[in-house]
């Protein structure tokens, strides 16, 4: 059970970079990831790791770098097998499952992660994903690292106490974060998609920015230069990067409202 503790503290360790840490990435290519990785000469902890390289190729350091650092520190001989997602995951999983007891599943779609259900012999870790973005259960070995944007926006929802403006893009995180702002925030709003038109509408209002950190900033910075003076800006995880403020003046974040 400790070994299970250690291995979802990694999770969680690995879940909040996914989100901001697209800094300096742009050098790293598919091509300079290598398929197994041979962490000590001792196997005694056996890891999978099943990662679709051509998604996530520039997060693959720092997977590798967050699971070998953690279980390193606290002096575990392991190995660990790095393994292209393959278009046919069943089969991939049939021998997976076989040999590994321990997976890191870097899935994001759902079908995938229900077809984990069929297998009960592996502990599957999957950062990717907060269980509560499922709609369906999911067995006792399946843990999840994801972070729990219901639980953001609950919280952030406490800020407001008027008209709140909701600015998404069309991605599955922005769309899914604005479906649970829709649904929790009890104050009248209205949604609206990026890129938005820059009119006293977002004047003396509030707003939440479902936008990636980039469109964000720009966001920001449009507002200061049309002297649209919002009541508050709040905004999830999705914009917890120190990218934010690199991008932006410090006028432009003097009202946002970030959580983590």
């Amino acid at each position: 059970m400790r070994l299970i503790v250690i291995l979802l503290l990694v999770v969680h360790l690995f879940a909040s970079e996914l989100v901001y840490d697209e800094i300096n990435s742009s050098q790293i290519t598919s091509t300079n990831i290598t398929e197994n990785i041979i962490t000590n000469n001792e196997y005694n902890l056996k890891i999978a790791v099943i990662v679709d390289k051509n998604k996530f190729f520039q997060f693959i350091p720092n997977i590798l770098n967050t699971i070998n650092g953690y279980l390193s520190h606290k002096d575990i001989k392991y190995s660990i097998d790095v393994f292209n997602q393959d278009t046919n995951l069943t089969k991939q999983l049939n021998h997976i499952s076989r040999h590994y007891p321990y997976v890191f599943a870097y899935f994001t779609d759902k079908k995938n992660i229900k077809l984990l259900n069929k297998y009960n012999t592996s502990y599957f870790f999957i950062p990717t994903v907060n269980k509560n973005q499922l709609p369906f259960k999911t067995n006792y070995n399946i843990f999840f690292g994801g972070i729990n944007y219901k639980q953001q926006v609950t919280k952030l929802n406490r800020f407001i106490n008027g008209y709140t403006i909701i600015v998404y893009e069309n991605t599955e995180l922005s769309r899914y974060v604005t479906s649970l702002i829709d649904k929790l925030l009890l104050q009248p709003h209205k949604i609206k998609k990026y890129p938005i038109y820059y009119s006293k509408l977002f004047s003396n209002v509030f707003v939440y920015l479902n936008t990636k950190v980039v469109n964000t900033a720009q966001i920001l910075a449009n507002f200061t230069y049309h002297k649209l003076f919002t009541k508050a800006i709040l905004t999830t995880q999705l914009n917890y990067t120190p990218l934010i403020f690199v991008l932006t003046n410090p006028m432009d974040t003097r009202n946002v409202i970030l959580a983590n």
